[in-house]
């Protein structure tokens, strides 16, 4: 025990550092960038790891026009069939409920305490999802 106890105020008596407390200083945040008060020497290596990135380019698909056309008319009849039954449940003539079917997709909504209650179901992947939105009263 007594050797214990000489061994530490010996280590006390030679390292003091080890037995003061220890202090801290405050973390603060130091911008990289330049253009954010960063250090001015950071500019140029920031620029070159960016013109190294920059340079990499995606293989281009050769895109057929008949595929183009397809995908804009598919998309603008989606864009008009949504637009119509957005109307029908939150419309200035909305109903009561409905449904609503595009493919295996099956669209079910009502009105349930001042919320709109929008089920979607997905036939082909057996998923569903539920979306509850306020009622607006015209």
């Amino acid at each position: 025990m007594n050797h214990i106890l000489l061994s530490g105020l010996l280590l006390a008596s030679v390292f003091p550092g080890f037995v003061s407390s220890v202090s801290a200083d405050e973390l603060t945040y130091k911008p990289i960038n330049p253009s954010f008060g960063g250090n001015p020497f950071n500019g140029s290596y920031l620029m070159s790891t960016a013109s190294e990135q920059k340079g990499f380019k995606a293989p281009e698909k050769k895109r057929n026009p008949v595929d183009e056309f397809s995908e804009t008319v598919t998309s603008s009849l989606l864009s008009r069939i949504s637009r119509d039954v957005a109307e029908q449940i939150l419309g200035e003539n909305a109903q009561e409920s409905g449904s609503f079917t595009l493919g295996e997709t099956v669209l079910n909504f009502h009105r349930e305490n001042g919320e709109v209650v929008i089920n979607v179901q997905d036939a082909a992947n057996g998923g569903a999802t539920t979306i509850k939105l306020p009622a607006i009263q015209y």
